[in-house]
């Protein structure tokens, strides 16, 4: 991400990442139906889907490249969030946070050819975990994620505390 619009657009992400999330941002057409689960783990509404893919942001995944391992969609996480200035970090559910910080879930969908076919992301913020799919409303999950994609294809690979 080199010209001018790309940096006005990190700009804007930027602003909107380092607010406390506010679900009703969601609420207008145009913000739902141009985000997704990755972009709400970040909580950016801004208005750009092709940047709501790991490694988008940074620059370091080109949209119709595949990803080959969970251990590159880490990597890419962590330098999506770096280029945002957001501090990303192994955590666990029981983790406790502090008033400036969220977390984020990170399932990908591995079938029996062993690639990466999807990613999904939830996050955690005032007790509560929730997420967003593309086209609607954010929803609730509740206080767990014990019942929440923990089936095949569908693999929890990580929790992560990000900080504002």
């Amino acid at each position: 991400m080199t010209s001018t619009n790309d940096v006005l657009l990190l700009d804007r992400i930027r602003e909107t990442t380092h607010q406390k999330l506010d679900k009703t941002r969601y609420d207008t057409t145009l913000v739902r139906n141009t985000t997704n689960c990755y972009s709400y783990a970040m909580g950016s509404t801004v208005s750009c889907l092709n940047l709501y893919r790991v490694g988008a942001i940074s620059g370091r995944k080109p949209l119709e490249e595949p990803y080959f391992s969970t251990g590159e969609i880490i990597k890419l996480l962590y330098e999506d969030f770096r280029e945002i200035d957001l501090t990303i970090e192994r955590s666990s559910e029981e983790e406790v946070i502090s008033e400036n910080q969220y977390k984020i879930a990170l399932f990908v969908k591995v079938y029996a050819d062993n690639k990466i076919h999807d990613f999904h992301f939830t996050r955690f913020e005032d007790g509560r975990w929730s997420e967003k799919f593309r086209w609607q409303l954010p929803r609730d999950i509740g206080t767990s994620l014990k019942n929440e994609y923990n089936y095949w294809p569908w693999r929890l690979v990580g929790i992560f505390k990000v900080t504002r």
